[in-house]
């Protein structure tokens, strides 16, 4: 593996993303006028008995590039729009993002609105619009013609990537091993950090990166063990390999040896005694989220409705952190509940054996458009979200 350039970046916490889901979820409904916040069922439209996940692959394999206007390797992203009317039929179909090139936007356009074999949504308004998101680079294929790969890091698949057999676990302990329990100094290391990296198609590591706050001596060292690192065997999704995002915790030292390399604190999934969030529990924190999270005010003006999964973890402190979206149909929903839950009140922690621990929830909050419902002038609801780039 050629040397990986760790950079120095501020970034949100984050579980990986090969933590396993939590059973209990509940979902917030947000819907732009307060005073329709009702639950209404929301099923997103189908592709062909498949999700939008199917959808991307048909428009990539459906995309054609002229030879003189594309060359292999070329990169692009993009995000559209479109409504699935009744019967299935695609119309008002728009692009929201450009991929910085006219021809492929007008290309991408044609594939979709010319798409069959959908089931329109049920919930949310008539009027909604799905949303593709496509990160795509060109590659020659077998007849000699450039076609669109999917490029798109996912933080979940059908299959996981593995390493050694193992999954994240067996990667993490073997990068502590080789760190070591000694600082430069010869003192006792007692460090934590967390390394995020993207498991490609063929398994090797790329963008990797770590919390601003490592020390120098520990970015060297982690820069060394990776560069001896085995390759994963990839995640695949719908039969074909992709490309996964992780964002794993990583804690190094004596003490992450005696506790089992951090197994203090790996999050519970069900404790002896749950948090509760202002005397309830993760109910009452989906009614808060609903009546605090601020409908994207470019989504709403364009009538785009989705769901948004996030984890999150309640702190034995109460705080909640390692907010990690594993799912959205855009950046600005993921922003819009990242940036909530970073607000979140203090919970009631849940303890185990008496003790306080950390205790992991996965929740959907689902953005959508009440029937009938029309854009206000203003509205406290939307456009002024605390946007934090991440």
């Amino acid at each position: 593996m050629n040397r990986i350039l760790l950079s120095l970046l501020a970034a949100l916490a984050a579980v990986s993303a090969m933590a396993v889901s939590a059973p209990e979820s509940a979902g917030a409904a947000v819907a732009a006028p307060p005073a329709a916040r009702g639950r209404i069922p929301n099923v997103p439209a189908a592709f062909r008995g498949g999700d939008m996940v199917t959808f991307c692959r048909y428009v990539l394999e459906n995309l054609t590039f002229p030879e003189d206007c594309y060359t292999e390797g070329a990169h692009f992203r993009m995000l559209v729009l479109f409504q699935v009317a009744k019967k299935g039929i695609v119309k008002e179909t728009e692009v929201l993002n450009s991929s910085g090139d006219d021809l492929l936007d007008a290309e991408v356009l044609r594939v979709v609105g010319e798409s069959t074999g959908w089931t329109p949504r049920k919930g949310g308004s008539p009027e909604g619009r799905e949303m593709l998101q496509l990160d795509m680079t060109l590659v020659r294929g077998a007849d000699g013609k450039l076609h669109a790969e999917d490029y798109f890091a996912y933080r979940k698949a059908d299959t996981m990537p593995t390493f050694e057999g193992g999954g994240s676990g067996k990667f993490r302990q073997r990068i502590v091993e080789q760190v070591g329990e000694l600082d430069p100094d010869g003192a006792p290391i007692d460090e934590r950090t967390t390394l995020r990296f993207v498991i490609e198609k063929d398994g090797s590591m790329s963008g990797v990166s770590v919390d601003d706050k490592t020390p120098v001596w520990l970015i060297e060292r982690l820069e060394k063990a990776l560069d001896a690192m085995p390759r994963w065997t990839p995640g695949m999704m719908q039969g074909e390999k992709v490309r996964i995002q992780v964002s794993l915790p990583l804690r190094f030292g004596a003490k992450a040896k005696a506790d089992s390399l951090g197994a203090a604190d790996v999050p519970f999934l069900i404790a002896e005694r749950m948090p509760t969030f202002r005397g309830g529990g993760v109910n009452e924190f989906r009614n808060w989220v609903s009546a605090n999270v601020k409908y994207p005010r470019d989504m709403y003006e364009k009538g785009a409705e989705g769901r948004v999964i996030v984890t999150f973890v309640v702190n034995q402190d109460g705080s909640v952190s390692d907010i990690t979206i594993l799912q959205s149909p855009g950046n600005e929903f993921s922003r819009a509940v990242n940036d909530v839950l970073g607000y979140s009140p203090k919970w009631e922690p849940g303890q185990q054996k008496g003790k306080f621990v950390r205790v992991k929830y996965t929740m959907p909050v689902d953005f959508r458009i009440p029937t009938g419902s029309k854009q206000p002038a203003s509205s406290s609801g939307m456009g002024r979200s605390r946007v934090r780039q991440f």
